[in-house]
């Protein structure tokens, strides 16, 4: 029982360790791009291009009211 303890905390240090290079390493080359940016533009152009966008939200009340629209005018297409 000890042994299954302790082995589930070394893999979670493991983990941990892991998770931790990655933050820096992300953190380091956001760093040095900052670095070697001449001035803000050039700086927040280069990050447009390496940093992926979140896709928009979506408006879903907005989507259901387009949806009842259709309905009733294709309720009033077909009288």
């Amino acid at each position: 029982m000890s042994e299954v303890i302790l082995l589930l905390i070394i893999v979670g240090l493991l983990g941990f360790i892991v998770y931790s290079d990655n933050q820096h390493r992300k953190e380091r080359k956001e760093l040095y791009s900052r670095l070697m940016a001449r001035d803000l533009h050039d700086y927040s152009f280069h990050n447009q291009v390496t940093t992926p966008s979140a896709p928009a939200p979506k408006n879903y009340l907005k989507e259901a009211y387009d949806a009842q629209a259709r309905e009733r005018a294709m309720q009033y297409v077909e009288e």
